[in-house]
């Protein structure tokens, strides 16, 4: 018999999100504004965010909202799945968007974030970053009819460092 070391490699760590997309009854979307943006064109983005503990991700989803926004949702409807690959530091991340349904009730901004407002779609893209934009842009389609879309890395011709 021989004495066989066996090494074993943890996968890297990955990042599950759940976002929710909430309209109010003009079809404009919610956003929050970060006070301290990893990136200046990631300052805007939807309510919700990464899990933590082994949370599954609509309840995670569901706490994280109430959280920042004060708003009661009930993630019901997947959207969109949005895959990123890793990158330097930044660990792999799969993000879920659910429909988070009409707002009911005044927003209430947790201390994370300096300002809300509603967007009209047209507006989007000019306030988030291109990968947001992408996500967001997906999940108003299927809230509207089309299949659910599975969307994998980054938005064709988007550099990170480039924006």
């Amino acid at each position: 018999m021989s004495d066989t070391t066996i090494c074993f490699r943890p996968p890297p760590p990955r990042g599950l999100a759940g976002y929710a997309l909430i309209r109010n009854h003009s079809a404009e979307v919610l956003l929050l504004e970060k006070r301290l943006p990893t990136h200046p064109s990631e300052r805007w983005d939807l309510p919700g965010g990464r899990t933590e503990g082994g949370d599954l991700v609509p309840i995670a989803c569901q706490h994280v909202v109430l959280d920042q926004t004060g708003l009661r949702i009930l993630p019901s409807r997947l959207l969109v799945v949005h895959q990123t690959p890793g990158r330097g530091r930044a660990p792999e991340n799969t993000s879920y968007v659910f429909d988070g349904g009409l707002a009911r009730g005044p927003v209430s901004l947790a201390a994370d974030f300096a300002a809300h407002r509603w967007a009209r779609p047209d507006d989007i893209r000019a306030l988030v970053s291109p990968s947001a934009a992408w996500r967001i842009q997906r999940a108003l389609d299927t809230a509207y009819g089309a299949p659910v879309r599975y969307l994998c890395g980054e938005p064709r011709g988007w550099s990170r460092l480039a924006s």
